[in-house]
């Protein structure tokens, strides 16, 4: 049975500016890539020990689309703790204080989509060309290999801000505030080599499961990927040695 297709229609498009819309350029080897997809698929010990009765598709390389967002989140905190006096009652003293942090926050731009590299992957600046060059010609992708976005800026922009506001929340405090400022935000085609393959056996109960592995065609780094249970591979590898 083929695989469905990676690349299909957006359930809703979205009009992006070309001058906000730019792609990372695919630098690691396809053999390797290749190789690494399926590796990944095969090997370890948390792969079922029967993954062999898998049917594995073909490694095909993709452009994802994510909304790259670079922000801060300046946060103030007033809290309690306890310190040991020594003399048996502890004491509770004042605390609080600053808080500083500037990061890049990357947010899925497909809904739906099963492979998703934003926890994984980072984008320099300095990584990014633009979609489009001067003269109008598109660089380093192809539209057959493009998954176009459906999740508007707005959207995404939430995601980003609820992200950098954890990253500046105390753990716990009486009293805290957050600011949170999205500085710039674009969207950026990341380019993977992505493996699926369909999977039923000791690790899923015989039951059918379509799972991945996607390989950063960038960096060869693994970046996304959903594997039947290692907990249950692992089980069934011990019932194996042990019979």
């Amino acid at each position: 049975m083929p695989f469905p297709p990676l690349v299909t229609p957006p359930s809703r498009p979205i009009d992006v500016d070309e001058r906000d819309t730019f792609v990372v350029p695919a630098t690691f080897g396809t053999m390797a890539g290749h190789g690494r997809a399926r590796d990944a698929v095969t090997r370890g010990w948390a792969r079922p020990a029967d993954v062999d009765r898998a049917e594995i598709g073909p490694v095909e390389r993709v452009f994802v689309p994510l909304w790259r967002f670079e922000g801060s989140a300046d946060g103030f905190h007033v809290g309690l703790t306890t310190m040991p006096t020594g003399r048996g009652r502890p004491a509770v003293l004042p605390t609080g204080g600053f808080r500083h942090h500037d990061g890049e926050i990357l947010v899925l731009a497909r809904a739906h989509l099963a492979i998703d590299p934003s926890a994984k992957v980072r984008i320099a600046r300095s990584d990014m060309v633009a979609l489009r060059s001067e003269d109008g010609a598109q660089n380093a992708i192809d539209d057959h290999e493009r998954v176009l976005p459906d999740v508007p800026r707005e959207e995404a922009e939430e995601t980003a801000r609820a992200s950098l506001r954890r990253r500046g929340e105390p753990h716990a405090a009486l009293y805290a505030k957050v600011d949170v400022r999205i500085r710039a935000a674009a969207l950026v085609y990341y380019p993977l080599y992505v493996v699926r393959y369909r999977y039923a056996g000791e690790a899923t109960g015989g039951v059918e499961g379509l799972f991945h592995a996607a390989i950063s065609a960038r960096t060869g780094e693994l970046a996304s990927a959903e594997h039947p249970s290692a907990l249950k591979s692992l089980a069934g590898r011990v019932r194996r040695w042990l019979e």
